[in-house]
């Protein structure tokens, strides 16, 4: 049976001032757009309740929306170093030696010939 003792934990590396903001500007966009859209709403057609509704439904979109791009991106520290390409000193890939280009062909026009008149 093997126990662990406070001395084999490792400590968990404290999170930046970015990764502690980032839900920070999730929300203050989104709520940025949220007003945005209530306020020219509120102007147009000076019914408050539909202002209210419809900077509501921009909020959750807009947070939904930029919660997913920051899904899509990677930290530079979360890049796995198998995907950046060969290892050194490995053979490079075969190329096309040897081969000539094509010329790209010349398109015949549609359009008939002028005629003198």
């Amino acid at each position: 049976m093997s126990t662990t003792g406070p001395d084999d934990e490792q400590p968990t590396p404290k999170p930046s001032r970015r990764d502690l903001l980032r839900p920070v500007e999730l929300v203050g966009g989104s709520a940025l757009a949220a007003i945005f859209v209530g306020v020219i709403v509120l102007m147009t057609t000076r019914d408050l309740q539909f202002a209210g509704i419809s900077a509501g439904i921009v909020f959750i979109v807009v947070l939904v929306v930029l919660a997913m791009f920051a899904l899509t991106f990677k930290d530079d520290e979360a890049i796995d170093p198998r995907d950046e390409g060969p290892e050194p000193g490995a053979e490079p890939p075969p190329t096309r030696q040897g081969r000539r280009r094509r010329r790209p062909r010349q398109m015949k026009s549609t359009r008939s010939p002028a005629r003198p008149v």
